[in-house]
């Protein structure tokens, strides 16, 4: 089972493998930090090729520029760049491919500091990762998430 989840959250014994998928591992998160948060107790293992497209992040923080260009709100495209980015990248497929077939066995949780998930690149990776789920379960992906995946 893989789950999306703030990396600043308590650990859960159903957390599993907490892999953080965001764009600085131990730099100067955007979000304060709760006392005593340590790096090395609460993240399993930090995956730099799921973070959020170079792309997409500077286009909402530069106030939806590029989304009003677009007729979107800055949300709505930095979710779109992101959706568009995992499947065209080998890097990400591998990535995606190995913690598919781990989550087959285990519970995965993606996270990230953004403290509103539903505007966050995860809930893009956990759906790009849980395709390869069904496609290893059924031999195919039976909706395609961009394209094809192969």
């Amino acid at each position: 089972m893989i789950k999306v989840k703030n990396m600043f959250a308590p650990i859960d014994p159903d957390d599993g493998l907490r892999l953080l998928i965001c764009e600085d591992a131990e730099g100067d998160y955007p979000y304060p930090k709760p006392d005593g948060w340590k790096f090395e107790d609460n993240v399993d293992l930090y995956i730099r090729q799921l973070k959020p497209p170079f792309l997409a992040e500077p286009a909402r923080l530069r106030g939806g520029i590029d989304a009003r260009l677009h007729g979107m709100t800055a949300d709505a495209y930095f979710l779109q760049n992101c959706r568009e980015h995992y499947p065209k990248k080998d890097y990400c497929r591998n990535m995606a491919k190995l913690i598919a077939g781990y989550a087959e066995r285990r519970n995965v949780t993606l996270m990230c500091f953004c403290p509103d998930l539903s505007i966050c690149h995860t809930g893009i990776v956990k759906e790009f990762i849980e395709r390869y789920m069904s496609k290893e379960q059924e031999g195919r992906v039976t909706e395609p998430f961009i394209g094809t995946l192969k």
